[in-house]
C-alpha cells in the first residue's frame, strides 16, 4: 500500500514537472485583434459605386457590418474555449481591461467580442431574453492616442519618415518599380493618387469584391495580386528603421511590457488579461518593430496574442497569431520560442518608450 502511495506521488510530481515543461502555467493574456469587417474607408473617383453608398453601406463607410459583428464574436468565442483554463466562467471586472481605438468599428468590435467572450450566466443574467451583458471599453480620442489608432501627431517620426522616403533607395526603388502601375491607374481613375490614395484603392477594390459587386474591367490588370504592393509597403515603411519604429510601436511595446510587470509585482490588485481593439496597422506596426512580421495579410478580426507564463520559477513570453486558418506561434528574434520574460524586455529596450518620453522625442528629438 506505500509502495503503491509512494509511486502515485511520484507519478503526480512528474505530471506537474511535464505540465510546466509544456508551458502550461499561464500568468497573463495581452489580446491584440484587427476590427471585423466593415464598409470601405473611402471610394475612388469613378467609383461605379459612388452614387450607391447609402444603398449599399446604410450605416456609412467605414463601419462595422453584420460580417464584422459576427467575426468578432465568434473570436471572442474562440478566445473562451482556447484559453478556458485561463478566462473565469463570469465576467470579472477585477480579471479583464479593454482598451479601444475610438473608431466606430473598433469600439463595436470590442463590444461584440465581449459578447461572444462573456455571455452572462446565473446572477449576471438581468434579461432572461437576452444573451448579452455590458462590459466597460476605455478609449482616447484619435489625437491622444499613440497606441492603438496612432493618431498623434509626432513632429519627429513626421521628419524621419520624410527623409527616408527621399533618400533612402528602397523607397525611390519602390517608385520606379510600381511606376507604370501607378500611372495606369491614375489614367483610369482620372486623379492623380499618393500612396496613401492607392492603398485605400486596393481595400476599396477588395471591400466592393467581397460584397459580391462587379470590379470595373481595367481593375482587372492590377487588382489584386499587384495592387497588394501598396498595401505591404505601406504598412512596412513607418517601422522600417529603429527610430521609426520606436515612435510608432514603442508605446505599444511598453504598454505590453508595463501591463506584464505590473501582473508580476502585484498579482493579486492588477488585471490579468488586457484585451486591444484596434487596426491592421496596430498590429502591423508591432509585428513589423519585432521582426517577426512576414508580410502575411492581416485579415478582419486577426488577433496577435502576447501569453506571459512561468515555468519552474521563470517567467516567459511566447507571442501566437489568430487568422482564419489557425493559432501559429511567431518566433521572437534573439529570442526564440519560451522566451523568457527578461530577455524579452532587453531586446526591446531599444524599442520600448513610456508616454513622456514619446511626447520629448517627438516635439525635441
Amino acid at each position: 500500500m506505500i509502495n503503491r502511495l509512494i509511486f502515485l506521488l511520484v507519478f503526480l510530481v512528474l505530471y506537474i514537472l511535464s505540465s510546466c515543461e509544456h508551458c502550461q502555467c499561464l500568468l497573463s493574456l495581452i489580446t491584440i485583434y484587427r476590427h471585423g469587417a466593415r464598409s470601405p474607408i473611402r471610394l475612388y473617383k469613378n467609383d461605379p459605386y459612388i452614387n450607391m453608398s447609402k444603398e449599399l453601406w446604410p450605416e456609412g463607410l467605414g463601419q462595422l457590418t453584420n460580417l464584422g459583428k459576427m467575426q468578432q464574436y465568434q473570436l471572442g468565442q474562440w478566445l473562451r474555449s482556447n484559453y478556458k483554463h485561463f478566462i473565469p466562467e463570469n465576467y470579472d471586472r477585477s480579471f479583464i481591461q479593454v482598451h479601444s481605438s475610438n473608431k466606430d468599428r473598433c469600439l463595436m468590435s470590442a463590444a461584440t467580442n465581449l459578447a461572444g467572450l462573456f455571455p452572462p450566466k446565473r446572477d449576471q443574467i438581468w434579461n432572461k431574453k437576452l444573451q448579452w451583458q455590458p462590459a466597460p471599453i476605455h478609449t482616447l480620442p484619435e489625437s491622444q492616442d499613440a497606441i492603438l489608432a496612432i493618431g498623434k501627431p509626432c513632429p519627429r517620426f513626421a521628419k524621419l519618415l520624410e527623409d527616408f522616403m527621399r533618400n533612402f533607395p528602397l523607397h525611390q526603388n519602390f517608385l520606379h518599380e510600381t511606376q507604370h502601375m501607378q500611372e495606369y491607374i491614375e489614367k483610369n481613375v482620372g486623379a492623380e493618387m499618393s500612396l496613401d490614395d492607392l492603398k485605400s484603392f486596393h481595400d476599396t477594390l477588395f471591400v466592393e469584391r467581397s460584397m459580391g459587386l462587379t470590379l470595373p474591367k481595367w481593375t482587372h490588370k492590377v487588382f489584386p495580386e499587384r495592387t497588394i504592393q501598396y498595401i505591404t509597403y505601406s504598412f512596412v515603411l513607418p517601422t522600417y528603421t529603429p527610430q521609426l519604429a520606436r515612435l510608432m510601436a514603442g508605446p505599444l511595446i511598453n504598454k505590453i511590457t508595463d501591463f506584464f510587470e505590473n501582473v508580476l509585482a502585484d498579482p493579486a490588485n492588477n488585471p490579468k488579461y488586457l484585451m486591444l481593439s484596434a487596426h491592421d496597422k496596430t498590429m502591423i506596426y508591432l509585428l513589423n518593430a519585432l521582426e517577426i512580421y512576414d508580410n502575411v495579410w492581416v485579415e478582419y478580426a486577426s488577433a496577435i496574442n502576447f501569453e506571459l507564463y512561468s515555468c519552474r520559477e521563470k517567467t516567459f513570453i511566447n507571442v501566437k497569431f489568430k487568422n482564419s486558418t489557425g493559432h501559429i506561434s511567431l518566433t521572437i528574434k534573439h529570442c526564440e520560442n519560451d522566451c523568457e520574460f527578461e530577455r524579452f524586455k532587453k531586446i526591446t529596450t531599444h524599442l520600448r518608450i513610456n508616454p513622456q518620453a514619446w511626447s520629448n522625442e517627438c516635439h525635441n528629438g
